[in-house]
Parts: structure tokens; sequence; C-alpha cells
């Protein structure tokens, strides 16, 4: 593992996902004790509690040159960064080779270190 970036609590984009999924599991969780079906609650509320998983691990550079998050992103196909208005960073990059263009959006609480582990890695990396 070549690094480990913590997300940002602090950005509207992540602590709103966290809101949505808390309010939908209680949502579920009222809705099973309300009719008494405690069993389907239980194993809807895993489902749900899923994205929180997702949101709580950190960002990770491997050593093979993956950027992971909620997928995985060879850094050599990323393209461009480009910095968001309220904080984080737009990553553009191709799927695959001479694939079509995608972007993902990221939120470290390291800004700087992460767009410098990045450049380490790919220097044809241009910033926006």
């Amino acid at each position: 593992m070549k690094a480990k970036f913590k997300r940002d609590f602090r950005n509207p984009k992540v602590y709103q996902w966290i809101v949505y999924t808390v309010v939908l599991w209680a949502a579920i969780q009222f809705m099973g004790i309300w009719y008494g079906d405690l069993e389907r609650t239980f194993l809807c509320s895993l489902g749900i509690l899923t994205p929180l998983v997702v949101i709580f691990t950190p960002y990770q550079i491997t050593d093979i040159g993956n950027l992971e998050g909620a997928g995985v992103i060879r850094i050599p196909f990323i393209s461009r960064i480009e910095q968001l208005r309220k904080g984080g960073y737009r990553i553009f990059y191709t799927w695959m080779e001479n694939g079509k263009e995608r972007s993902s959006c990221f939120y470290p609480k390291e800004g700087q270190q992460f767009i410098d582990k990045l450049l380490e890695i790919n220097p044809n990396i241009k910033l926006n």
C-alpha cells in the first residue's frame, strides 16, 4: 500500500450521504417495528448500512497503481484533475485504453498530498 487518505467529512457531499443513509435506515427500522416483521427489517438494514461502510473506507493508492475509493481507477489512465468549488476533486479518466472518458469525485482530507501522490505516479496528469 503506497498511501491512504481519509475522507473529508466536513464536505457537504460526503455528510449528505451519511444523513440520507441513516434516515433511510431509521425509516426501515420504524416500518419493521410498526408492522412487526423484525426479521426482514434486520436483513434490509444490513443492505442499507453498506453505503456507510463505503463512506468510512479511506481512499487508497495501491502498489500496482490503482486509486481505490468507491471503485478502482488505474492511475496511468487518469488524464486530468479538476478542483471543485465546494472542496474535493473531480478526476477524469478512461476506463480502459482508448475508452470513453469518465469522471469520479473524491473528497480527501489531505488534498494537496493526494494530488502530489497521483502526480508522482503519473506526471502526465493535467491540473485545472
